[in-house]
């Protein structure tokens, strides 16, 4: 009997999945495309504003960093830390 029922309960999950579709697949598209003015308009409401500069950075971890020098640390926190003070120090020029 249970093995009747396991094999109704597969087939019948067989049967829903190979269901058809209704011709829409993936995401819906826009239908109207952005106007280059509707563009600039929202890139003016967005105009960076200059900090100042020292102050405090408070980051949630699970953990408190065991180091800060790249060289002898191995910790996923310090790591997550130490990018945030070395991110902007070395660039990579993407034409070389």
């Amino acid at each position: 009997m249970l093995k009747q029922l396991s094999a109704v309960l597969l087939l019948s999950i067989i049967i829903a999945s190979c269901g058809g579709s209704n011709g829409k697949t993936g995401s819906p598209k826009l239908t109207k495309e952005p106007t280059l003015a509707q563009l600039d308009s929202i890139g003016k409401a967005f105009v960076p504003q200059i900090g100042t500069y020292g102050g405090e950075l408070h980051v949630a971890l699970q953990n408190d960093p065991n180091g800060f020098c790249p060289h002898t640390t191995n910790s996923g926190y310090s790591q997550s830390v130490l990018s945030y003070i070395y991110e902007s120090l070395i660039t990579v020029d993407p034409v070389t």
